[in-house]
């Protein structure tokens, strides 16, 4: 009895302290998440279906979480792929990636792709990030930095 007491004890701490730190990841995750919300991959505007459409067809939306930005929406989404987006509602991709397969090449401007091929052979870029310059991550952890007009700028370290 008195180890059915004590194993019965230890459960509720078990339980106490379980309760307690998942109230606290949960309070401490929406602080900042207050305007982010999942949603229906069929509500995505249409300029993201179309990217999606050109970029990735018939690849299955596993998720979308849009976050309210100001007066637009952005979205990040998972494809089935493996493939997981960020782009806004404009359908401007922010960043792209697919750190399994690479990033599908019709997404990552000519220049740059150009560039890859010629300086690094065979080496998928499994990252690609848009914000005021273009910044890649290729498969052997080598990461590059270009212009918004796909000219190389420097490695990054």
């Amino acid at each position: 009895n008195s180890r059915n007491n004590k194993k019965r004890g230890i459960m509720k701490k078990f339980i106490s302290i379980s309760v307690f730190a998942i109230a606290a990841i949960l309070s401490f995750s929406s602080c900042d998440k207050e305007d982010e919300v999942a949603i229906s991959p069929s509500a995505i505007s249409n300029e993201v279906r179309a990217f999606l459409d050109s970029h990735f067809q018939g690849i299955e939306i596993q998720y979308v979480i849009q976050e309210r930005e100001r007066r637009s929406y952005d979205y990040e989404m998972r494809l089935s792929d493996g493939t997981r987006i960020e782009i806004n509602s404009n359908g401007d991709w922010m960043e792209v990636e697919n750190y399994d397969k690479g990033v599908t090449a019709s997404v990552i401007p000519g220049k740059i792709l150009e560039y890859v091929n010629q300086n690094y052979p065979n080496t998928a870029i499994v990252d690609i990030e848009r914000d005021r310059q273009i910044d890649i991550k290729l498969k052997n952890g080598v990461e590059l930095i270009f212009s918004l007009d796909g000219e190389f700028i420097q490695m990054d370290f």
